[in-house]
């Protein structure tokens, strides 16, 4: 930049790699590089400013910190966020200990991560005083950066001082965690925040994907209440018939049938190749389990003929084979869809299936049903 003529753009990019950490290779190199072409350009009196421990030791006039942390503030809030950045860095240099060295560390890191740069924002964080809303973007900082495990731990802290979070920083701090944990594979404190998450999380879709990733997780995790509750808000953002046809599922997890069976149903209405005739074969199942075995068989022989060749059509044609056999046994050989008497129990082995074909979605977790 500088060779180019961009002299401006060249000591801003300069002035920015000057201020990294002492230990950073970089940062004497570019303090050299910095002095040197200021000295070239005929400021020697900003060459010398530019050294932070001679800014420290200038005596400071009255009022100076709060006037350049205001016309940051300006800069910032007037839609010029790295003109402001800017700012904020010098105060830091100038008044590290003061008050509003929280406020600029946090916007010096924000202006980093707009621009994409999450090491710098992370390295900027580092240096700051603990607090709630450092730790959020500090997990931001750690997620992006792909070490998960401080990024739990920076999210869990945020989450320990939950005054110090607003409602929607409250929520992002518990995905944060979340997703930390998944990553690591520690699906017990995963499905803890997840379950957070999925409580105060407004159903927008923007939160599709997160509530969905919430309750698979939640539902691996057998806790089926608060899978069903994430499943009932996203269907309010979501005609997907795998969101309708897991949450008919995560109700036969839970143990209620009937309710499942409704929800089967209601799935198998939809236009979906795969959920639609899935759903179907598992509402069969349920009939069956119900002791409803002529509505089972009436689905079964349905399926087999109109999903032919399909794992579906395939289960359910040996099912069919099953319940006939079943039937003819209980009933003496009565003729072929004759209802079993209200007396007669339902054999065992109707009970269950050897196996469902339960195809997964593309965002379920691995180990999900």
């Amino acid at each position: 930049q500088l060779a180019a003529g961009r002299a401006a753009d060249g000591l801003s990019a300069l002035g920015r790699l000057a201020s990294l950490p002492s230990d950073e290779p970089l940062a004497s190199l570019a303090q050299y590089r910095l002095e040197r072409a200021l000295v070239q350009s005929g400021k020697p009196g900003e060459a010398l400013l530019s050294i932070a421990a001679f800014r420290r030791a200038e005596p400071p006039r009255a009022g100076e910190a709060e006037d350049l942390l205001k016309a940051a503030r300006l800069k910032t809030q007037g839609g010029d966020p790295a003109a402001g950045s800017e700012l904020y860095r010098a105060y830091l240099d100038r008044f590290p200990d003061k008050p509003g060295a929280e406020e600029a560390t946090l916007a010096v890191a924000r202006e980093a991560a707009r621009r994409g740069d999450w090491h710098a924002a992370r390295l900027a964080l580092e240096r700051a005083r603990p607090g709630a809303r450092r730790d959020l973007l500090l997990a931001q900082a750690c997620a992006k950066t792909g070490d998960h495990t401080a990024a739990q731990e920076a999210a869990e802290r945020a989450l320990a001082v939950p005054l110090g979070l607003g409602p929607e920083a409250y929520v992002q701090a518990s995905l944060l965690a979340a997703e930390a944990a998944q990553t690591r594979g520690l699906l017990p404190q995963a499905a803890l925040y997840y379950g957070q998450y999925a409580l105060y999380a407004p159903a927008t879709p923007a939160n599709q994907k997160a509530l969905l990733d919430a309750a698979m997780v939640l539902q691996n995790a057998q806790m089926y209440d608060a899978a069903l509750s994430a499943f009932e808000k996203l269907q309010k953002v979501s005609r997907d018939p795998a969101v309708s046809f897991q949450y008919a599922y995560t109700l036969e997890l839970a143990g209620r049938k009937e309710d499942a069976l409704k929800a089967f149903l209601k799935t198998a209405r939809s236009p979906s190749p795969m959920w639609a005739p899935t759903a179907r074969y598992r509402a069969a199942e349920l009939y069956a389990e119900l002791g409803k075995l002529k509505e089972a068989v009436a689905i079964y022989k349905d399926l087999a003929a109109s999903a032919k060749g399909t794992a579906q059509g395939e289960f359910a044609k040996r099912r069919l084979e099953e319940l006939q056999a079943q039937l003819a046994a209980a009933q003496g050989a009565k003729p072929e869809g004759a209802s079993a008497k209200p007396s007669e129990k339902k054999p065992a082995s109707a009970k269950k299936p050897a196996s469902k074909p339960r195809p997964s979605t593309p965002s379920k977790p691995k180990g999900t049903p």
